[in-house]
Parts: C-alpha cells; sequence; structure tokens
C-alpha cells in the first residue's frame, strides 16, 4: 500500500527467507530490545536469526504485524530515516516479514526489483489519505539527484517559503534524501505546495493534498 502511494512497483513475498526472518523475531522477543548484532550469548539466538537481524528492518510493534510497516514508514526519532528509505527502495522485488509479539523483522536489501521511478516523495504529489501521514517529510531521487546544496520551500497559501531541511547521504536504500518537519501540516484539508531546490535536475514541484479516507466523497479518487 505504502509503496503504491508513493509510485513504486509492488513487492511480492521471499518464501526462501520466512525461517530467517521468524527467527530474527524470536531472538529479539528474547533479548526483550531491538540490535541489528543479537550476541551468540544470547538466549533464543541462531546464527539464522543473527543475519535476520543485519539485513532488516526492525520494529517494537505492540499493535501487531501491519502496525511495524506504519512503524518503518513513519520513522520518527529515526534521524536516518533508514526503515522508509529501506522500504521505498525502488530497487526492492521481494521481502517477507518475521513476528514474534511484539517484535517485527522485515527483509529490507533485496535488489531484485525494476528501479522504476522518478522520485520518492512522502507524502506523496497528488491526494494522500491522512491516515498515512506520520513523521518527517522526505524527498529522494535517482534521477534527478539529491545533493548536499538541495534545499526545501512550502507553500500553503501565501507563496513559497524556505524551510529548515536536512540532506542525508548515508547509504539506506536508494541513495540520498532531503528530509524537513511539517508536522502541522499532517491534517486533513492541508493542501501543501512543496518546492524542492538544487537538485542535479534543477528543481522539483508538487503538491499534496491531505484528506480523510473515512469520508464518503474523498473515497472517489
Amino acid at each position: 500500500l505504502y509503496r503504491w502511494l508513493v509510485g513504486l512497483d509492488p513487492v511480492t513475498e521471499l518464501e526462501d527467507l520466512r525461517d530467517q526472518q521468524q527467527a530474527c523475531a524470536v531472538v529479539m522477543n528474547a533479548i526483550g530490545s531491538l540490535t541489528h548484532d543479537p550476541p551468540e550469548s544470547a538466549m533464543c539466538y541462531s546464527p539464522e536469526g543473527a543475519s535476520g537481524a543485519g539485513s532488516s528492518n526492525i520494529a517494537f510493534a505492540g499493535g501487531g504485524l501491519a502496525r511495524s510497516v506504519d512503524l518503518y514508514i513513519g520513522d520518527r526519532n529515526v534521524a536516518s530515516l533508514g526503515h522508509r528509505r529501506w522500504a521505498f527502495n525502488p530497487a526492492m522485488g521481494r521481502t517477507t516479514f518475521g513476528y514474534k509479539p511484539p517484535f517485527s523483522c522485515m527483509y529490507a536489501f533485496d535488489m531484485s526489483g525494476s528501479g522504476r521511478g522518478d522520485f520518492v516523495a512522502y507524502p506523496p504529489p497528488g491526494r494522500v489519505p491522512e491516515q498515512a501521514a506520520s513523521g518527517e517529510w522526505s524527498f529522494g531521487s535517482q534521477t534527478f539527484g539529491v545533493t548536499r546544496d538541495t534545499t526545501v520551500e512550502l507553500d500553503t497559501g501565501d507563496g513559497f517559503e524556505a524551510v529548515t531541511s536536512e540532506v542525508l547521504v548515508d547509504n539506506f536504500g536508494a541513495g540520498p534524501v532531503v528530509k524537513w518537519s511539517a508536522d502541522a501540516l499532517w491534517a486533513a484539508g492541508a493542501v501543501v505546495r512543496v518546492a524542492i531546490r538544487g537538485t542535479r535536475g534543477g528543481d522539483f514541484v508538487y503538491t499534496c493534498l491531505l484528506y480523510t479516507s473515512d469520508a464518503a466523497d474523498d473515497m472517489q479518487c
């Protein structure tokens, strides 16, 4: 669903890694906390589980396995936005999950997909359900090329104004992204024009409309 919202190809299940991802969730549960490098001394440790932990998004997801995907996309208090960036990697073609309540593991390193997608913006251009809104806003593009000089401006009706943003160049998923905070705009009815300035391909402008999917009229899109 989230990949569809941002215009990426869907993923299929990588059945061969079911056991690995479940072993990852089991060792997280045994440790009682999240780590990408579980020690061999940990209860329920296995090489398979350790391999899963080192190649996966991991989450404490008390609301269930599907809720963990919300957490990966929102990525609140994760400075790198690494979970979101792996989930939105255009090159991902397959994934699978493990779940030992309340711990979730999602395989993140697959590169078997098409890689199609000029850019990945979250929230994306167009109509976005308010219920999907969480975390910082972000934009990345293999085609346009986010650089250290990329900046962001927002227009909520009174013209574009620069906002504080940060370029993340560390290697998660499809490469660099620019991120910015706009929590006040995560609300139904918000219409926001976003201008990404200074990519290698020039400027990029798009519009987001947030709506509540509980309203029958809004379900017509």
